[in-house]
């Protein structure tokens, strides 16, 4: 069953870096380690940030606490978000941080569900299984080591996979 593409608040391709093509195969989610502010601004923020960061920062995909999402260039553009994983990869990036508890993560309920139908949307699009894997699949930034663990130890990955799966299987409306 088709689904359709999430909304898009901020259309920021062109904006930050890219580093060549690629065929997508996992999704990467992670955090921005930012405060949310009402409307785009955070949004705004964030790609502003990249856009001047260097060697070229960014992600495909940034999802605030509202379910604003900014589209950040295409999935078969390489972002650099993840060291040596790149390639292959998407980069969905929440605003928040990587300390909230699960009480502050379900707080969020608008921004769960959008990361989901992010993910349903790249499943039916690219093929991307919606299963935690490392290498064909979802997983987050923390399963490549490193200095970061972002979206953090309380991230509710499952809830998230399973709304995933299920707005797969209704086709998003």
């Amino acid at each position: 069953m088709k689904v359709r593409q999430p909304r898009i608040d901020l259309d920021a391709r062109g904006r930050i870096a890219t580093h060549g093509h690629q065929r997508p195969v996992r999704i990467v989610l992670h955090d921005t380690e930012s405060h949310d502010y009402r409307g785009i601004r955070d949004l705004q923020g964030i790609c502003n940030y990249w856009e001047h960061s260097t060697p070229g920062y960014g992600a495909h995909v940034i999802v605030d606490k509202e379910a604003k999402s900014a589209l950040c260039a295409s999935p078969k553009s390489i972002c650099y978000h993840v060291a040596d994983h790149n390639t292959g990869s998407v980069g969905i990036e929440m605003v928040g941080f990587a300390r909230f508890t699960p009480k502050l993560w379900f707080a969020r309920p608008r921004q769960l569900h959008k990361v989901a139908r992010w993910l349903a949307y790249y499943n039916w699009k690219y093929g991307i299984p919606l299963q935690r894997d490392l290498n064909h699949g979802v997983t987050t930034h923390k399963a490549f080591g490193g200095s970061h663990w972002d979206p953090g130890y309380f991230f509710p990955f499952r809830y998230v996979l399973r709304l995933a799966r299920r707005y797969r299987a209704e086709g998003w409306r």
